[in-house]
């Protein structure tokens, strides 16, 4: 009589929890919903043209004006070809980006980390400035090819009239 007592009991232990998922998961009935969270920001949503946006990762939305830009100001540094004309380019892109989140020192969600003042766009700005300054491109790259070239085409073109 106790054994089938014990086999008993596992089956009313099943029951049970499944009787009370069914409850919990199908027919308990829904209570008051929550009223959903203020928003973070508030103000007005101004929607950008498609054709100039894309969307990155996680809602971010790039314009494709600044990053082709930045593929042209990039590549003209890399290969040191119209380095005066991408350098002032770079220079006016990494001032727009410094003054547009000059640090404060505060920790702020977008940026790598704490800084006082100066950051990464500001040392670049130092960086470009410099090849700027002394004229890289007519010392390695592209540029300096041509410039070679050029001086090599007019010296064969005076001794051979």
């Amino acid at each position: 009589m106790m054994k089938n007592k014990l086999v008993l009991l596992p089956v009313v232990l099943l029951v049970l929890v499944g009787a009370g998922g069914a409850y919990w998961f199908k027919f308990k009935p829904s209570g008051p919903t929550k009223k959903p969270p203020p928003p973070h920001v508030e103000g007005s949503l101004f929607t950008l043209e498609p054709e100039f946006v894309v969307n990155l990762t996680d809602n971010h939305y790039g314009k494709v004006t600044v990053a082709l830009l930045l593929i042209l100001i990039g590549t003209s540094l890399l290969l040191g070809l119209f380095t005066q004309s991408g350098c002032t380019g770079a220079l006016a892109m990494l001032s727009i980006f410094y003054l547009s989140a000059i640090p404060l020192g505060a920790a702020e969600a977008h940026a790598e980390g704490s800084y006082l003042i100066v950051n990464k766009n500001l040392i670049e700005v130092a960086a470009v400035t410099l090849l700027l300054v002394f004229r890289t491109g007519e010392i390695a790259g592209l540029d300096a090819w041509w410039i070679r070239s050029r001086v090599a085409v007019d010296q064969v073109t005076e001794v051979m009239p």
